[in-house]
């Protein structure tokens, strides 16, 4: 099952005059200015734009960068997954990190921040996954963002199919950046 995610302001560097901005994702929810957007970035890419050789498979395969504001006042705790869109009919999790505190602005490359813990990947892995594909296959990676009103009390290897389910009732802002990937 795949929902459209909506997004107001996705392009340039972060925001955008022209309108929400949509793309079709796995069922991790739907990204709507009604109830607040984060704006999500990487320094290492443009949103939407080519994810560099470093973070994927054929470099050095360390998670990549992400910055982000507007986190709203009361939020608990944030959540990040990042979803390769080329995974089938629910995407596969590259990546998915929690207890990601709210006074927090953002992930170093290949580094997470204190008391952040990190869930499988669906390699089975608790890492971050790298983007890879087929020769000359164009990757997509979403990179979902989300403010919680409640902690999930998480623990390291958490299981982030199991964590849907709780992102409807806790989820007070979302974000998203977008990110491609073409192997040679």
């Amino acid at each position: 099952m795949t929902l459209v995610l909506t997004v107001a302001g996705c392009g340039g560097a972060g925001n955008s005059a022209e309108g929400p901005a949509q793309t079709t994702l796995p069922s991790y929810g739907t990204v709507q200015s009604a109830i607040g957007t984060i704006v999500l970035s990487s320094p290492a890419f443009k949103p939407g734009g080519a994810m560099p050789v470093r973070y994927t498979c054929d470099g050095a395969g360390v998670s990549p960068p992400l910055h982000w504001r507007n986190v709203p006042a009361g939020t608990a705790e944030l959540l990040l997954l990042a979803i390769d869109l080329n995974g089938g009919s629910t995407g596969a999790i590259q990546w998915a990190v929690g207890g990601l505190r709210p006074s927090s602005h953002g992930i170093a490359a290949g580094r997470l921040p204190r008391g952040a813990v990190v869930g499988l990947n669906s390699a089975g892995k608790a890492r971050w996954g790298g983007i890879c594909g087929a020769s000359g296959q164009v990757q997509h990676v979403a990179f979902l963002f989300y403010a919680l009103s409640r902690r999930l009390g998480l623990k390291a290897g958490f299981d982030p199919a199991l964590v849907r389910s709780e992102l409807k009732g806790a989820t007070v802002a979302k974000g998203l950046t977008l990110a491609t990937y073409r192997r040679p």
